[in-house]
């Protein structure tokens, strides 16, 4: 997957898109706050400096959704709060695809924020 996609091994660009998380102390912790839950993160070249161009898939950005909950969480997401939002760094209408199998897909929503790469705040609903 790295080969295909070079922004996940080289990419510099990084950036926290939303999230959505609580605080647990864990035993042992000494009291430390652990943040749980879902995070939207977006990787890319870092334009100006990068050029993946001929190498795989090039300089596709790449979003990563993921969490840490210690169990099975339905997560709900409502585009027009921009608390309650997934941002996501692609178009609304854009269908991305988990690159995990099962390889789901999802077809995005907008949202109410725009990037300043001139991308979306998008929820999730299954294509």
């Amino acid at each position: 997957m790295r080969k295909n996609y070079p922004v996940l091994n080289d990419g510099y660009y990084l950036q926290q898109l939303s999230n959505q998380t609580y605080q647990i102390f864990l035993p042992g912790s000494n009291h430390t706050p652990t943040e749980t839950g879902t995070w939207s993160i977006y990787r890319a070249a870092f334009s100006g400096i990068q050029d993946f161009d001929g190498i795989g898939q090039g300089n596709q950005g790449m979003w990563f959704v993921y969490q840490n909950d210690n169990r099975d969480i339905n997560y709900q997401f409502n585009c027009s709060d921009l608390q309650k939002a997934l941002i996501s760094p692609f178009d609304e209408g854009t269908t991305v695809k988990n690159l995990f199998p099962p390889f789901d897909e999802y077809v995005l929503e907008k949202g109410p924020v725009k990037l300043r790469y001139a991308l979306l705040c998008a929820s999730l609903y299954p294509s």
